[in-house]
């Protein structure tokens, strides 16, 4: 859990630390270019599997163990755009 936390983290830090990411990570979205959005969320540090959904309202992210037979823990998250 504290490594899919810390992963959490990352992104939270670049998305307010930088607009331009933010801003880019949310046009992604809103034109459903989904390549681009998990681009996005790799190059901010999160390299754990996860599931993404977006819409032009909000994002979406379940993080959860890279082991295919582990259901040990998962985070999710969701951020609306403002």
């Amino acid at each position: 859990m504290r490594a899919l936390l810390k992963e959490t983290d990352l992104l939270l830090t670049k998305l307010t630390a930088n607009n331009d990411f933010a801003f880019k990570l949310m046009t992604a979205a809103q034109a459903s270019d989904r390549k681009e959005v998990e681009k996005l969320i790799k190059s901010a540090g999160v390299m754990t599997k996860s599931k993404i959904s977006f819409n032009p309202d909000s994002i979406r992210m379940e993080l959860g163990p890279d082991i295919e037979s582990s259901d040990c823990c998962k985070l999710a998250i969701s951020l609306r755009w403002n």
